[in-house]
């Protein structure tokens, strides 16, 4: 992109200085002109050059100006092309952003799970311990009636 707006400006300089180049030899004609009736012929000729240079150098013009324009819808082309790639990437990182925040709601979820379970492991454990406890004392009363 860079490299086709670098191309479409040294072509739009060229075409400036085409320009000047023949508007400095019409008035170069022009002066000729009008020194003298005698030269009045050659001048003529020469306008007669001229203009046939100056309508090669404004086709030329024409021609660099639609080479121009061709490049600007280029350019332009390729700047919506990049806004359509910019919006997508949005889009893009939104749609992750909603994804992570998904995952992290889950990982919430899971760790909510985790320590539910690590509480019922802990009453387990409490519970199994008053078990233990409560089969020592059964144990202890059955050898006192076995006696």
């Amino acid at each position: 992109m860079v490299k086709a707006i670098a191309r479409a400006t040294v072509e739009q300089a060229r075409g400036s200085k085409s320009v000047t180049m023949a508007v400095q030899r019409i008035a170069d004609t022009v002066q000729s002109v009008g020194q003298s009736v005698q030269a009045q012929a050659r001048g003529t000729a020469r306008i007669t050059q001229t203009a046939q240079k100056m309508q090669s150098v404004t086709h030329e013009v024409q021609r660099r100006s639609q080479d121009q324009a061709a490049e600007s819808r280029q350019v332009t082309r390729a700047i919506a092309a990049i806004g359509e790639r910019v919006q997508q990437l949005t889009r893009a990182a939104h749609e992750q952003t909603r994804s992570s925040s998904q995952v992290m709601r889950t990982m919430e979820a899971i760790r909510g799970v985790s320590e539910e379970q690590a509480r019922s492991v802990r009453q387990l454990e409490e519970a199994i311990t008053r078990l233990q406890e409560e089969a020592e004392v059964l144990r202890a009363e059955v050898r006192r009636f076995r006696v």
